[in-house]
């Protein structure tokens, strides 16, 4: 995500998701990009999607922020590595961002 967004936990913004009170904790960067729909300045933001898998005994995650046309792609030995390694990424503003084929970013 471009536009950072401070986190507000009593703000009632919108979530699409009930992903869960532990997810939101233990991964709270990963879990705004996949539920807020509203950016801080209350303009509409297109959630992410994740895709999880398993290749060559190695876990993958792939990030897609639908918003941006850019996907963050992620390995580990365990599903907690690649989750992990996610919110780290998105918490640190940085990670390996790959622009969509066929699209330009926004």
């Amino acid at each position: 995500m471009q536009r950072r967004r401070e986190r507000d936990q009593e703000s009632g913004k919108q979530q699409l998701a009930a992903l869960g009170f532990a997810f939101s904790q233990e991964f709270p960067s990963l879990f705004e990009h996949l539920s807020d729909t509203t950016f801080d300045d209350g303009s509409e933001r297109e959630t992410s999607t994740v895709l999880l898998f398993v290749d060559g005994g190695q876990w993958k995650a792939c990030l897609h922020d639908r918003q941006e046309g850019l996907s963050l792609w992620v390995s580990g030995a365990t599903y907690g590595d690649v989750m992990s390694a996610l919110e780290a990424d998105l918490a640190a503003g940085g990670g390996s961002w790959r622009s969509d084929r066929g699209k330009k970013s926004r």
